[in-house]
């Protein structure tokens, strides 16, 4: 069942990157062969825009290192998908005059990066699906795999890519503008659970996580510091 489950995931994925990746291009190649172009002045406004996403995300993938993540499970997805989008606009509809050689290069390896990709899949026998699909999940992101989430914490399984092993899932402590990655819960919570319930006090939260074998339901208590 838990390869079948795996195979229908990938599989999912796989479309929804396709679909992304064909509307991408498309209106890309929509604005290349029809030379539709902005004005300069609101090239050169959303360069800048596009340069102030590229440090966040700099420093976003800097923090990753220690564990630090920005709030929100979407968020650093939201701010990947838009400078991926804005470096393709810039690259298909951008006044040329306002962006420089090196810009446009770069802007126009982001532009085919997802085309590629999806190519990638196709001709490169077996690395070339997993390292697709590691890619494009990571990037798609998946709601199902939030277990349990409020305004302190979330409780989520953590991508692995494609071929990732199963493991359970990870406690995640939420700040005003960060939130921490404080590990695996530990025991053997693998499953994806049917409820949890939380319980929290000054210094501890309690997750009693739910999972049905058997027909009957149990339990599994995990004490985690705050």
């Amino acid at each position: 069942m838990d390869i079948i489950e795996l195979y229908t995931s990938l599989i999912n994925e796989f479309e929804n990157a396709v679909i992304i990746a064909g509307l991408i291009f498309c209106i890309g190649l929509f604005g290349l062969l029809i030379k539709i172009r902005l004005p300069f002045y609101p090239t050169v406004f959303l360069k800048k825009v596009f340069f102030i996403v590229g440090v966040i995300l700099l420093i976003s993938a800097f923090l990753s290192h220690f564990d630090i993540y920005l709030k929100g499970y979407l968020t650093t997805r939201v701010f990947i998908w838009f400078f991926l989008v804005l470096a393709a606009f810039l690259f298909c509809f951008g006044d040329r005059k306002a962006t420089s050689k090196p810009l446009k290069i770069i802007m126009g390896l982001i532009f085919f990066f997802p085309s590629t990709s999806i190519l990638w899949y196709f001709l490169v026998p077996v690395m070339g699906p997993v390292l697709t699909m590691s890619i494009w999940g990571g990037i798609l992101g998946n709601m199902e795999n939030i277990y349990y989430s409020d305004k302190d914490l979330r409780i989520q399984k953590v991508y692995q890519g494609a071929m990732g092993l199963k493991g359970p899932p990870n406690y995640f402590k939420k700040g005003f503008i960060f939130e921490y990655d404080k590990g695996f819960i530990p025991g053997k919570c693998y499953d994806k659970p049917d409820s949890i319930k939380v319980y929290k006090t000054d210094d501890t939260i309690s997750v009693y996580y739910y999972h049905s074998k058997d027909d009957n339901i149990y339990p599994l208590l995990f004490k985690l510091k705050r």
